[in-house]
């Protein structure tokens, strides 16, 4: 967890969860989707990343 988001930080965790997304690697993909849910501070942008997220299953 991070105390502070810095800003564009959150992108990279997006980058790095559509990668593994792509890989195969549900379980990382969905924690990092989630991470950069946490990191941003655009609602939206938090809402549509934990929705990737969700599809990737529990």
């Amino acid at each position: 967890a991070r105390a502070e988001p810095s800003a564009g930080h959150y992108r990279l965790d997006a980058v790095r969860a559509h990668l593994l997304e792509r890989a195969g690697e549900r379980e990382a993909a969905r924690a990092a989707y989630r991470a950069a849910a946490d990191g941003t501070l655009s609602e939206p942008e938090a809402r549509y990343l934990r929705a990737r997220a969700e599809r990737l299953g529990p």
